[in-house]
């Protein structure tokens, strides 16, 4: 008879484990009577309270009298249970086992009046009687059992039990909904900040338009010549920059620069400015900046190739801001000979005044070519500069100075002849400086300077 019983009881506590597992998310009461959501956490069955003697668990090993109520703790380990303090309701069985009299068992929160219904009505004489319970648990964790008639033993089984619901993670994305409907046009937003210093910029590329051609202004100019006559109100409160995209650009005379407009290349090796120039005379170069033009060219390469008189860039007449060349490269040569055959990669002339950095100027050919020619004057101060002068049966100057001054540093001087020459009054301070060949005439001091095996000169630049 006895393992009828339980295999009796097992059949109900899997059928209750399984329908309670399958709830999920309920309402779950309070003491108070006030619904929460929560949610059910199934557990392997366990036994909370066993009053019979031979099989006690719990803390009772006695038939529950007539009257009686117990109270069972449920958060902790208990009988054979171990229920959490988030616990907020459990779900078992309950089984009377032996009742002396007709009577009711009620399941309720210990601190929770007692209830007017039952959750199991035993008998004299009846077989166990199970019957599946879900009770709220009191604040402190516990729960009541009140025996109403006679005495009974009381099996309570656990099979889990309800903790309040918590957010659940983030679900899939949802379907894109459709179009919506155009919006009306918005008003009129606020005027932007000023554009960047100097905001007119003109561009140059080789598949660019002539004016000639286009019937008037053109978004992007052919040649630099052409971008330069386009220019009318440059000044030095509306500076201009012309900008080079990479390609040769070939012209056949002489360039002349305005005030306040600057070239940019995009490359000494792609930006490249090429004058198939003749009768040009030693104070016309390539590219001419006149009188009080105050200017910067920068990243490109500027090429003469001439049967006469051949200078790069030419520098010339006092202004109030010096004249800058930034990573240019220049080269000057010529085929012809005789005075109007003179060849200057720099020609900085008549009280000009000019700043290079990151420069290499090569004067080749011609009559007594030279990289750099100072003169009339004129002031340089020159840093990382190579500056180199050959010929053949001529002189030639790395850096000549003809009633000129300069300073330069971290540079690079060879000329065919002397890596600097001196004439009429002019000085030159070198530091940091190679030298490929001697340095000829007075006024120049030295610091640092050193020939291409690292003899070094002394301070007044006695040869070494």
């Amino acid at each position: 008879m006895r393992s009828f019983r339980w295999v009796h009881v097992a059949m109900v506590l899997a059928m209750a484990a399984a329908a309670a597992t399958s709830l999920g998310l309920v309402q779950a009461a309070t003491a108070s009577g006030e619904g929460a959501v929560s949610s059910f956490v199934p557990i392997v069955p366990c036994r909370l309270l066993d009053t019979r003697p031979d099989t006690a668990v719990g803390t009772r090993n006695s038939p529950l009298l007539g009257g009686e109520t117990v109270t069972l703790a449920v958060w902790g380990t208990n009988g054979s249970c171990t229920i959490p303090s988030s616990a907020t309701a459990m779900v078992g069985n309950v089984t009377a086992v032996g009742a002396t009299q007709a009577s009711y068992l009620a399941l309720y929160p210990a601190d929770a009046a007692q209830p007017t219904t039952s959750n199991l009505n035993p008998t004299p004489g009846q077989p166990p009687i199970p019957n599946q319970v879900t009770t709220g648990i009191s604040a402190t964790g516990s729960i009541n059992l009140f025996n109403f008639a006679g005495s009974v033993d009381v099996i309570v089984d656990i099979v889990g039990y309800y903790t309040p619901a918590g957010a659940g993670g983030p679900g899939p994305k949802g379907d894109t909904g459709a179009q919506g409907p155009k919006g009306d046009t918005g008003g009129q937003g606020q005027p932007g900040t000023p554009a960047v210093n100097p905001a007119r910029i003109v561009w140059v590329a080789t598949n660019g338009t002539h004016p000639a051609a286009a019937g008037g202004s053109v978004a992007i100019f052919a040649s630099v010549r052409e971008a330069l006559a386009s220019i009318k109100d440059n000044s030095s409160t509306a500076p201009y920059v012309i900008k080079i995209a990479p390609g040769t650009y070939t012209d056949t005379t002489s360039m002349t620069m305005k005030p306040y407009v600057d070239l940019e290349g995009s490359g000494e090796d792609t930006t490249i400015l090429k004058c198939m120039c003749s009768n040009l005379d030693f104070y016309t170069g390539a590219v001419h900046i006149g009188a009080n033009t105050p200017m910067q060219i920068r990243s490109l390469a500027v090429l003469i190739v001439s049967t006469s008189g051949a200078v790069g860039i030419e520098i010339e007449s006092a202004a109030t801001s010096p004249v800058s060349l930034v990573h240019v490269s220049v080269t000057a040569s010529s085929s012809g000979s005789g005075y109007y055959a003179s060849v200057a990669g720099i020609n900085v002339a008549l009280n000009a005044w000019a700043n290079l950095d990151s420069v290499t100027t090569v004067g080749t050919g011609g009559l007594t070519p030279s990289g750099l020619y100072v003169n009339n004057h004129s002031e340089v101060m020159a840093v990382n500069l190579t500056a180199t002068a050959s010929g053949s049966g001529t002189p030639g100057y790395g850096v000549w100075l003809f009633e000129g001054n300069a300073a330069i540093d971290g540079s690079r001087l060879q000329g065919s002849t002397y890596s600097v020459k001196l004439d009429q009054s002019s000085n030159i301070r070198l530091s940091n400086t190679r030298l490929n060949g001697p340095i000829n005439g007075t006024g120049a001091s030295c610091f640092n300077t050193f020939t291409i095996l690292y003899g070094f000169y002394n301070a007044n630049c006695t040869n070494p």
